[in-house]
């Protein structure tokens, strides 16, 4: 599901990089080929472009995994709703067994039902279980981090900035890690709940012909 809806951001931020790196090696043979050569300020600019946009792709990705994790959910919590409204049925019928005057085989379909339906809530509460995930940045960090930043001397300005874009990259590398396992996680638990779902609706559907047939 995650990597469908990421596929074609993907394409975007491999371009972007491709051109990025290009431009880069481009500098590099223009500098070992005695063409005009690059100023540092110009390599480190590029350089610098080069990991922003690895920041920045991190936090798209993180964006994506997002609007995945709140889907699952909204389809767990749906599928509880669906098997429970069956289970109640599956009950009532269960209930009412010498009136219904089911047969041996619709006896057992009813029952494969009902134990179906059970997991298929466990597993659909267990992915909308919280779960612990490394934090985003927060803007007060950030904002410290800038502020160090901009207090230091002009020669160690360029290093301190480089600095600054990797570690905020390493961190948003972590949350998106982090927020993809347990995205993982809850899709596994969905899928298997409306598995699950899906057979004892195919049990029903068995014990309801049955009926109509007597």
């Amino acid at each position: 599901m995650s990597e469908a809806l990421s596929e074609n951001t993907d394409l975007n931020r491999l371009r972007e990089l491709n051109k990025l790196i290009a431009q880069l090696l481009a500098a590099q043979q223009c500098d070992s080929g005695g063409g005009p050569a690059r100023t540092p300020d110009t390599l480190f600019a590029m350089r610098r472009s080069l990991r922003q946009t690895v920041l920045d792709s991190y936090k798209d990705e993180y964006k994506e995994f997002s609007e995945v994790w709140k889907s699952v959910e909204t389809k767990a919590q749906g599928t509880v709703t669906i098997a429970g409204i069956f289970i109640a049925a599956a009950f009532t019928f269960a209930k009412d067994l010498a009136a219904t005057r089911l047969d041996w085989y619709g006896k057992l379909f009813l029952g494969a039902a009902i134990v179906l339906l059970i997991p298929s809530i466990v597993l659909s509460v267990l992915a909308l279980r919280r779960r612990t995930i490394k934090s985003i940045p927060a803007g007060s960090q950030v904002e410290q981090w800038a502020d160090d930043i901009q207090d230091a001397s002009e020669e160690d300005l360029a290093e301190l900035t480089q600095r600054f874009i990797d570690q905020h990259s390493l961190i948003w590398k972590e949350t998106t890690e982090s927020t993809k396992a347990a995205v993982a996680q809850k899709e596994g638990l969905l899928y298997a709940a409306q598995l699950l779902l899906l057979f004892a609706i195919g049990a029903a559907t068995i014990v309801t012909l049955k009926l109509v047939d007597i």
